[in-house]
């Protein structure tokens, strides 16, 4: 019996073939086949019985995950899950485990042009409020840097940057594990220029670089500028990118870099605990592939404790750590750094021919702020800041949208993940948002795929009452979708 059915569904036509292989797991389920909390076949078994691929059964898996009838444990595998109670813990995502060419850029165009409307509610912009930054005291210490300067202010920096800086941000990365001299940094245009020049000295066109899933759509840009393949790896909204199915993916694809936010990740907020950290460095230097560590929001932290960079487990010279303070002090500024391994030589010789320097005066009025310890003040008190507020927006989110609604509540950072009941599409709501006043980020920008197209990301540093009261004319709007679904 079980076995024409797997065969009637497998031979259907206008159903892709993993929605198939989940049908024939549903029924599994519905006729006691697989009783709740048992632990289905796995995923190669799977493919084995039925005859279908890996890739298509971790598809299908991942689309019953999303469904609520299975949950994935790490380590272990998939299970079914009760269906009379909802279980608030995270899903990962599907995954189609194909390289894919990167086309956003139209979506993002759109996006871009939007957010020049004048009177719009930001709730989707990856850009914290600006006032939470010391834009007074940074600009006392500029000028002081100009004035001291004088001529010398206008003079073009050597490729690798202000020694000043570099010497502060390798004390600063000694206190995180990472032993680093002045010399194995190099100043960047932000932490996207310094992630640019990464792809550019490892990869060629035509290669593949896996990354995060859902990631952040400026990387997806910088891979189609590049004329890079993109291979998603599902990421999960409380642990990062699944170590796993990356091993897995190893052993099928040939993977030039892998590109990373291991530290309260964009657009997730996912934060990777210390030992998938160490298991995902070890893993590439295994393979001798190297990895691009965003870095960008790992000051950020709501508890106790600073994430340890993926630098710090690095003993190959693979790890290409990139940072900037956009997100912690001065996003204008455009001051970044990277420090790239045995690929410093390399990144040195890209910025000269792209950019030749970088300002010399913001990247030392940021070396001062640096050093003379208010930079370490104020991270306290944004820290701070930044919890009750992400604290304010999820609760807003909470008691504003629909029964379905899954809130993630990162733990550190600023940028909140929302998967929106299933029947939302997240893109038709943008545009109902934007004639609200209110200025959304859905889920489409974050893929290749339409995947993530019941997804939101919210951004936590707007909490003022006319950004709490779009929160729930919002809401009101995703109620009377889910109601005319």
């Amino acid at each position: 019996m079980r076995g024409d059915i797997v065969k009637d569904l497998l031979s259907g036509s206008g159903v892709s073939r993993h929605e198939q292989v989940a049908e024939f797991v549903k029924i599994s389920i519905s006729n006691g086949t697989y009783q709740a909390g048992e632990k289905i076949p796995s995923v190669r078994a799977m493919s084995h019985r039925i005859g279908a691929s890996i890739t298509t059964v971790i598809e299908a898996y991942g689309e019953l995950e999303n469904q609520g009838f299975l949950d994935a444990r790490p380590r272990s595998g998939y299970y079914v899950r009760s269906r009379t109670s909802w279980d608030p813990s995270p899903r990962k995502e599907s995954l189609d485990l194909t390289p894919t060419e990167v086309n956003v850029m139209a979506l993002w165009q759109r996006f871009r042009l939007d957010s020049r409307r004048s009177g719009l509610v930001q709730l989707g912009s990856g850009i914290p409020d600006y006032g939470l930054f010391p834009a007074e005291k940074l600009g006392l210490c500029h000028a002081r840097i100009l004035r001291r300067a004088g001529s010398g202010s206008i003079e073009y920096d050597t490729p690798e940057g202000s020694a000043l800086l570099r010497a502060q941000i390798a004390k600063r990365a000694f206190s995180r594990g990472c032993a680093l001299s002045p010399d194995d940094i190099t100043i960047t245009a932000g932490c996207s220029g310094a992630i640019t020049f990464a792809l550019r000295a490892i990869c060629k066109p035509g290669d593949v670089v896996a990354i995060e899933s859902p990631a952040f759509f400026v990387f997806l840009q910088a891979r189609e500028k590049l004329g890079l393949r993109a291979l998603e790896i599902p990421a999960h909204p409380a642990d990062g990118i699944n170590v796993e199915v990356l091993r897995y993916a190893l052993q099928q694809t040939k993977i030039a870099a892998c590109l990373v936010v291991p530290s309260f990740s964009y657009p997730l907020g996912s934060c990777m605990p210390l030992e998938n950290r160490r298991e995902l460095v070890s893993l590439l230097a295994e393979h001798g592939i190297p990895i691009i560590e965003d870095d960008i929001f790992g000051e950020l932290w709501h508890g106790k404790d600073r994430p340890r960079p993926l630098k710090s487990f690095d003993r190959k010279g693979l790890v290409l750590h990139c940072s900037s303070v956009s997100k912690s002090l001065a996003p204008g500024y455009r001051v970044g750094w990277i420090a790239a391994g045995k690929y410093q030589a390399e990144i040195e010789s890209i910025k000269y021919f792209s950019t030749i320097s970088c300002p010399i005066s913001a990247q030392e009025a940021v070396a001062s702020f640096l050093s003379s310890g208010d930079y370490d003040r104020h991270l306290k008190t944004l820290r701070a800041t930044l919890a009750r507020r992400v604290a304010a927006m999820c609760a807003a989110v909470e008691g504003s949208f629909p029964p379905g609604t899954r809130v993630w509540h990162p733990h550190g950072g600023y940028l909140i993940w929302v998967e929106l009941p299933p029947r939302v599409d997240a893109l038709v709501l943008y545009q109902e948002a934007l004639d609200e006043g209110i200025r959304i980020s859905p889920g489409h920008l974050y893929s290749t795929s339409e995947r993530y197209r019941n997804h939101l990301m919210f951004n936590g540093t707007y909490t003022s009452e006319p950004a709490l009261a779009a929160v729930r004319r919002l809401g009101k709007i995703v109620h009377r979708h889910v109601e005319n679904a």
